[in-house]
């Protein structure tokens, strides 16, 4: 198994990954904002004596499955961003959660939150596809 990165190198990637944490969680913040004042809209909207529209439902229905599903994939990322962060205060950040390789810095310097190397993701994905089309 390789070494981590260098408390210098990673020192650059805990800033990125700092600054990336920030971002994410302020559109979590964001998102569970819009999502609560459009759930107020609604029960403000029940009171009226207005019929309400089908289409106007799905729309509304719609965009609260959206707002669920973009603060999964949010949530996800700040998983990801906290795993990394561990990683640099244990000694063992970029590395390949797979094969134990240093996970290029180009990569690193993308998605600095990034658990595998190119070649064990390319794995993972070819692994996940054959899986769900063998599902269906």
């Amino acid at each position: 198994m390789e070494k981590g990165y260098s408390k210098k190198e990673a020192a650059e990637f805990k800033k990125m990954l700092l600054k990336q944490r920030e971002i994410v969680r302020q559109d979590m913040d964001s998102i569970e904002q819009e999502t609560s004042a459009s759930s107020l809209k609604e029960g403000v909207g029940e009171l009226s004596n207005m019929p309400v529209h089908l289409a106007d439902i799905s729309a509304e229905s719609y965009e609260q499955e959206f707002a669920a599903e973009l603060l999964e994939n949010k949530g996800e990322v700040a998983a990801d961003i906290e795993n990394a962060l561990r990683k640099i205060n244990e000694g063992i950040y970029g590395l390949c959660e797979i094969c134990g390789k240093r996970i290029k810095k180009s990569r690193l310097r993308v998605i600095p939150y990034a658990r595998y190397c190119i070649e064990c993701q390319k794995k993972r994905e070819e692994e996940e596809k054959s899986s769900l089309r063998s599902g269906e």
